[in-house]
């Protein structure tokens, strides 16, 4: 699969198959793509140690925190009121350490929302699945 992908053989179909760190380890290139917003907010956000919420992990570990990622500060705004207000928040895709799964998450929510926008329903989603009662 990677092979073809490679190839082209897939068209304009990209495919994240794995790390930076396969990559380099076959000496594959690495290409980053990037959206023009980073949707971790909504599938890894996260409290740091000093209660700031951040879009991702990444971004709530002080040696990686940056002002313009501050989503809010837990202390003084209650959890559930920072959370709700996060789509109105916009977050640059611009992190030079991004990890790979952030950005195939990234990936995908753009183009679930962009789906969403030109009027797909989620069941028309390929990945969508039947809830199952447990």
């Amino acid at each position: 699969m990677r092979a073809t992908a490679t190839a082209g053989g897939y068209d304009a179909l990209r495919l994240d198959l794995g790390d930076e760190l396969v990559a380099i380890a076959n000496g594959q290139p690495i290409v980053r793509q990037r959206t023009p917003e980073c949707r971790a907010k909504y599938f890894r956000p996260t409290v740091s140690p000093y209660g700031i919420l951040a879009p991702c992990d990444l971004k709530a570990e002080p040696r990686f925190a940056e002002d313009g990622f501050n989503l809010g500060v837990v202390s003084r705004q209650s959890l559930g009121k920072l959370v709700a207000s996060l789509a109105q928040r916009f977050v640059p895709d611009s992190c030079a350490q991004c990890m790979p799964s952030a950005r195939t998450g990234n990936g995908v929510y753009h183009k679930l929302l962009a789906d969403l926008g030109d009027g797909m329903e989620l069941a028309e989603q390929p990945f969508a699945t039947e809830a199952t009662a447990g």
